[in-house]
């Protein structure tokens, strides 16, 4: 339920942002947010993937792909929230894996999504 209201927030703020004028950089981000809650929607249904590693991945890909390719080096963060969901056992291995690899994908396309 809570995914769901996610997708359904992130596509307003998408389209309020659209409506008002917003930059094309901006627009992508909003895209690619409503894209990767929703396919973490889909995934959820048959693994219960880790929003944690999946979020940091995102965040730290963005700032890679738009800022420097310096803030690469926070993908240590990834790595220690990964661990810390395994440590926890949250979540498995796949689960946490395929969290950070869902996020660092989808984020790494978002220069081809603002075409």
């Amino acid at each position: 339920m809570l995914l769901t209201a996610s997708v359904l927030v992130a596509a307003a703020v998408w389209l309020v942002c659209e409506r008002l004028g917003a930059p094309p950089p901006l627009l992508a981000v909003g895209r690619t947010a409503v894209l990767l809650v929703a396919l973490v929607l889909a995934c959820t249904c048959f693994s219960n993937i880790s929003l944690h590693t999946n979020a940091a991945a995102a965040s730290i890909t963005l700032m890679t792909v738009w800022l420097d390719a310096s803030w690469a080096v926070l993908y240590l963060l990834v790595a220690a929230i990964a661990w810390s969901r395994l440590h926890l056992r949250a979540h498995t291995p796949a689960q946490v894996l395929l969290g950070a690899v869902l996020g660092t994908v989808v984020c790494m396309a978002m220069p081809h999504l603002s075409r």
